[in-house]
């Protein structure tokens, strides 16, 4: 019986190599400002729904196009600095889960073909 191999292609000593080089270089970079949030945590700050990412986008247009109008009470440094790393974590973030989907399809294709493989032995082994 033939087995369907489903996807030929292996990685390389070299190319896993230079991907968890990368990897650690990546999780090196960005680990000093990790933060560790208890589930307290998480649950206290949650994260920023949608209707609330209006009312940011909101205050930071007018504080680009009207600046006149902004409030002294804001540290406008901060919040732009803020801006700046949400959005640059936000498109970080979505990168990753793309590649993370293009892994795991990888994967269900290496363990498909792995199963087909090991299932004529099991047979046999079975049948003995």
């Amino acid at each position: 019986m033939a087995i369907e191999n489903l996807n030929s292609l292996h990685y390389t000593t070299q190319e896993k190599t230079i991907v968890a080089t990368a990897l650690a270089t990546i999780e090196g970079s960005l680990a000093a400002k990790f933060k560790n949030l208890t589930p307290e945590e998480r649950t206290k700050y949650g994260s920023v729904n949608e209707q609330n990412k209006l009312v940011i986008n909101k205050v930071k247009d007018f504080r680009t196009n009207q600046p006149a109008l902004s409030s002294p009470d804001i540290d406008w440094v901060e919040f732009q600095n803020d801006v700046d790393s949400r959005e640059f974590l936000q498109s970080i973030i979505a990168r990753l889960e793309s590649l993370a989907s293009s892994l795991k399809n990888n994967k269900i294709l290496h363990d498909f073909d792995c199963y087909q493989a090991a299932l004529p032995i099991m047979i046999s082994v079975n049948t003995r």
